[in-house]
């Protein structure tokens, strides 16, 4: 699997939709984001090591501590796919719509 599909895979994930949103105001460790959810700790840890191998997000650690923050990269690369999908889109319709324009 590509690194891009990859990355669309993790972000196709409503728990881990959830992380991100919960880290776009600052970084948190493993049990701050865990007592945000109705999960266990080993559901929370997987869903994580997915972000972090996505690299949607950084982990630093500190001490016995995992912290993990935002990956604004990454997050700038799924915003240029999408927009090169959407433009991709849009330019395919308006040349199919143009060339049915001029049959007629």
């Amino acid at each position: 699997m590509s690194q891009d599909a990859y990355l669309f895979k993790a972000l196709g994930d409503s728990t881990r939709l959830k992380i991100l949103k919960m880290l776009t105001d600052n970084q948190k460790n493993a049990c701050q984001i865990a007592d945000q959810f109705k999960l266990h700790q080993p559901t929370i840890s997987y869903h994580l090591k997915i972000l972090q191998e996505s690299r949607l997000v950084h982990v630093k650690h500190s001490g016995k501590w995992k912290y993990y923050s935002l990956n604004p990269v990454t997050l700038c690369r799924a915003l240029s796919l999408l927009d090169d999908l959407a433009a991709g889109n849009v330019m395919t319709t308006f040349n199919q719509t143009k060339k049915d324009c001029d049959r007629a």
